[in-house]
């Protein structure tokens, strides 16, 4: 057989993993600031509806929580993943008050990706180490003239809108102006793309202020379980893709077609068991609450450092371990990704 590697299939959480924490405050930071700016027509001040959000979502879920097992009793894959299921009605809820507010509405596609960019540009949203190598990897690997040989890559996210996502990866990644340029259309047909990479995440329409998921049917994704039913279509196209691009005789080297996901919270956990080689992003190991928790429910958890090709899994039901690292600069020094 020739030794000719199969692209792998690289899934990206957002807030948190590619950004060094969560970006929600600062997405809502830019929505209040635009929606209450003397520029507009009829400019709106949000922040009490916003303030009211927060709480009604702080007192379901403590509510919530009364009702399940305690942390300590879950000890378990499947009494986790029953927990964390079951945050579902908590969670959509807060989608819903948040699109009745209406504090989005009328924020097109072109402002959420200029928020994104702003909010790079001014410090409020920080990227990880390795980030800007991680996508040369991507965009230019060695040996990669034809397209099907390139490794796939997207980013998975529950973030509210994949503009202000495309905003944050245009400006941390590539370095564009924090202000687009009028030729930088919108795509006409809704994809939102950096450097082949796609963006897979929630969206607000701007006539009703709603979010809305990137599915057929709208449906959002706002739990573990919502962002590992999506993962599943993604991985069934790119198996398709290989299927149809591999040549007789073929093989996959040590990390060729396998599906790494990276990400950094227990919403990532149904897609971190159903990956290949799932990798945790984490600024130390003791304070990562996914971390405590893949322990928990009897998983073992390695730093990327001490990775050898060896335990890569042949199958994913053979895997044992999940790794984890500081940032992705961490990640490509290990080869883990090769």
């Amino acid at each position: 057989m020739r030794p000719i590697s199969l692209p792998p299939l690289i899934i990206l959480d957002f807030d948190g993993t590619i950004t060094k924490s969560d970006t929600i405050n600062t997405l809502f930071k830019h929505a209040l600031s635009y929606q209450s700016s003397p520029a507009r027509s009829k400019p709106q001040d949000f922040t009490s509806a916003y303030k009211n959000i927060l709480s009604a979502y702080t007192s379901s879920y403590t509510a919530h929580l009364s009702t399940q097992p305690p942390k300590p009793s879950r000890v378990s894959v499947p009494q986790e993943l029953d927990f964390l299921r079951s945050l579902r009605g908590v969670e959509r809820a807060s989608f819903e008050r948040v699109g009745t507010q209406q504090i989005f509405r009328g924020i097109g596609r072109r402002e959420w990706r200029g928020f994104g960019r702003a909010a790079v540009a001014s410090g409020d949203v920080l990227s990880r180490k390795g980030v800007t190598e991680l996508w040369d990897l991507l965009a230019k690997p060695d040996g990669a003239e034809n397209e099907t040989r390139r490794p796939k890559c997207c980013v998975l996210s529950v973030n509210f809108s994949r503009e202000f996502v495309r905003g944050v990866l245009e400006s941390a990644v590539l370095g564009h102006d924090p202000v687009l340029r009028r030729e930088e259309a919108v795509d006409e047909d809704g994809a939102e793309i950096v450097d082949e990479v796609e963006i897979v995440a929630n969206s607000v329409d701007a006539q009703t202020g709603m979010i809305y998921g990137p599915e057929a049917n709208g449906e959002v994704i706002a739990t573990s379980e919502d962002k590992v039913r999506v993962m599943r279509d993604v991985v069934r196209g790119w198996r398709e893709d290989l299927r149809k691009s591999r040549s007789e005789g073929e093989k996959a080297g040590p990390s060729g077609g396998k599906c790494f996901y990276v990400g950094d919270s227990t919403t990532d956990l149904e897609c971190l068991l159903e990956a290949d080689v799932g990798l945790v992003m984490a600024d130390t190991e003791p304070g990562s609450s996914l971390i405590e928790t893949l322990r928990r429910i009897g998983l073992g958890v390695e730093h990327v450092s001490t990775f050898h090709d060896g335990h890569l899994p042949v199958r994913k039901e053979d895997r044992k371990t999940v790794w984890w690292a500081r940032d992705f600069q961490e990640i490509l020094d290990s080869g883990i990704i090769s």
